[in-house]
């Protein structure tokens, strides 16, 4: 990143690829529920539970996807999106931790990973935003 401002930071491809994965994980579950071909439940949850998750996941998806874009586009703005979509996950993983009682620490302790990391790498290189402000704000 140094040698060429134009580029983003691997770090950043990093987390902008996590986040757009999750993103369409997210949206394919949804989809295939909303056209009546729903994933098996792994733990038995009634109908209204598990359908109060949609909205929020829905909107969480789509902060993954414009995060993404301005973590790639080294947006300031991007940095606060993207912990909202994070922490939106956070939020709804220990939901769901809180449901599963540990069963399914394989599957959210990588995200409890993955949300560790993007917040102190986004914090540790805030300076990416920083520089790319004072060369070019973001805004006219």
């Amino acid at each position: 990143m140094d040698q060429n401002n134009d580029r983003p930071a691997l770090g950043l491809i990093v987390i902008s690829v996590i986040m757009v994965f999750m993103a369409i994980l997210t949206d394919i579950y949804w989809l295939a529920s909303w056209i009546g071909r729903p994933f098996p439940r792994s733990i038995p949850l009634p109908e209204e539970v598990a359908r109060a998750f949609a909205l929020p996941d829905v909107i969480g998806s789509f902060l993954m996807y414009l995060g993404a874009y301005g973590l790639l586009r080294r947006r300031l703005w991007a940095i606060f999106i993207t912990l909202v979509a994070i922490g939106m996950n956070f939020g709804s993983s220990l939901f769901f931790l809180s449901l599963t009682r540990t069963s399914f620490l394989n599957i959210l302790g990588p995200i409890f990973i993955f949300i560790l990391f993007t917040s102190c790498y986004l914090w540790i290189r805030r300076d990416l935003f920083l520089k790319k402000l004072k060369e070019k704000p973001d805004m006219p």
